[in-house]
This record gives structure tokens, sequence and C-alpha cells, in this order.
């Protein structure tokens, strides 16, 4: 079965392991999790997370990543500049894949979001087919980024914002928020959950994320910034907790835009350009 997932587009190359706590060597394992450190580390604003602790040993790191879809996106030479760490939390007969964490370290001329999470579409796709996804944040591109992966998502610019999420939406949002936000975040105990906006809250910044919208990353579209604007205040530390699914149409629409991506970039890039998709099988040797 394979578990590791390579793509290639022109200047920019996706790695997304699948449970790679399970399945990959120690001397994998770490050096997948030394690149995580090193993006973080080079990033404008790098966040303070319990999925990013510089003091776990391997077993520590093989034990959060046991159930994890752990994307990596690399330039020429293979220099990791980004990535999108996505828990997997399993509670009964419900799982939900969590968008997750995601730092960009470079920008490379490439929409580099829309990549990391078109991989891990790839993967949520060949493993469940059908399944719940959330995203917390409140950076406007990122919540524009997941209606695109998602259908049915609440709350987002486009959903009926008056009408109450569903039974099993809510469900699906206390599931990620005992399995996720109380396992991963500091003093989870400071962070509040508005069951009826769908909105995180905390007084405290441990983890370092930006406050000042005037500062976030814009949505192309204005009503999704419009949308941010009102649903949350930033400035007390507000992020919205999104809930959608992922289904065929949403991977097959996923692949139309990959398609047209890859052929954008051959047109402008000529003879020169060179695209490939590989999967490669992991052994479990040392796991």
């Amino acid at each position: 079965m394979t578990h590791t997932y390579i793509d290639h587009f022109g200047p920019t190359t996706t790695h997304h392991y699948f449970n790679p706590g399970k399945y990959l060597s120690d001397e994998a394992l770490l050096k997948i999790y030394d690149e995580l450190l090193s993006i973080n580390g080079r990033a404008k604003k790098p966040v303070d997370h319990r999925l990013l602790d510089a003091a776990d040993d391997v077993d520590a790191i093989r034990n959060k990543f046991q159930s994890m879809v752990v994307g990596i996106l690399y330039k020429e030479q293979q220099v990791p500049i980004g990535f999108l760490v996505s828990p997997i939390i399993r509670e009964g007969k419900l799982t939900v894949v969590h968008a997750g964490l995601v730092v960009i370290a470079e920008n490379n001329g490439t929409n580099l979001l829309a990549l990391a999470t078109a991989g891990l579409a790839k993967v949520i796709y060949r493993k469940y087919r059908r399944v719940y996804t959330t995203n917390i944040s409140a950076t406007p591109r990122i919540i524009e980024n997941f209606s695109r992966f998602t259908v049915k998502g609440w709350p987002t610019a486009e959903s009926n914002q008056i009408k109450p999420p569903s039974k099993i939406y809510a469900r699906v949002a206390e599931t990620l928020v005992n399995g996720y936000v109380k396992k991963y975040f500091h003093n989870p105990e400071s962070v509040a959950f508005d069951s009826k906006r769908f909105v995180l809250s905390s007084e405290t910044d441990e983890m370092g994320f930006e406050k000042d919208y005037r500062q976030l990353p814009r949505a192309k579209r204005h009503n999704v910034n419009s949308f941010v604007m009102t649903w949350i205040d930033t400035e007390k530390g507000e992020d919205i907790l999104q809930v959608g699914i992922f289904n065929t149409w949403v991977a097959f629409k996923t692949w139309i835009q990959i398609s047209l991506y890859r052929l954008i970039l051959m047109v402008s890039s000529g003879p020169a350009y060179q695209t490939k998709e590989s999967v490669t099988e992991q052994s479990t040797e040392g796991a």
C-alpha cells in the first residue's frame, strides 16, 4: 500500500506523507520533522505549536504523526519552503481530516497553499473517498482556499449564515475541539468555542498567530474578506472553525484545477518545462 505521494509543478515539488508515524523509518521521520522545524524557523512569523516541539524525540514524533498527513513543499535543489500538517481525528465511526497547520517560509512564485491543499486532497480521496474536513483560521486567503476544496462548508462567505449548523456539523466541530485543540494548543483551557458561530477565541497569544487583520493575506474575492471582517474580531484572538465535506466531486474539481495549472506552467515555461507525478511506497523498516 502506498503512503508517500510526490508531485512536480515546474520549480516546486510536493511530498505528502500519509500517517508517517506508522510507516516511515526513524531516519526518514526525523528528516521530515527537521524540515518542518527549519521551515517554521525561517518563516516571517514562526508559530509556537505542540506539533512543532524541537525537544521531541523520535518516539514522541512517531506518536504525534500516527494519524496525520504531512505535506512539504520544496523549491529547486529540494530546499523545503513550506508545509501543511493535517491531523486525522477519529471518534467512533466519525473521521475528520483537519486542514491543519500551514506555514510558508518562502514564496517561489507559485501558489504554494493551493499545491499543498491539492496534494492533501489526493491523499484524502485515495484513502477515504468521502470524509468531513475542518479548518481553523482568521486568514481570508486560507478561508477562501478551504471553500475551494470542500462542499457544503459552514460558515463560509457563500453559506446560509443565519441558519444554524446541522447536528452532524456540531459533532464534527466538537470532535475537532476535543481531538485537536485540547491536544495540541497551548493552554487549551483558555480556548472557548462558540457553538452558534463556530468561532474559537483565546485571550492568550502563545502560538504567535497574527491578530492584526490588516496584516493577514487577503482572499481574491471581496465577499470572503468582508465575511471574515464581520464574522470575527481578530484583535480578540478569534478564529473561524469551518466544517465541510470532501467527496468525489471535490476530488474531480481539484484534478481539473491542477491540470489547468500544469498547462499554464507548460505554456509559460516552454520546452524547458517538465512535469512528473509519482507515488512511492515507503519501507516500514525501523518503524
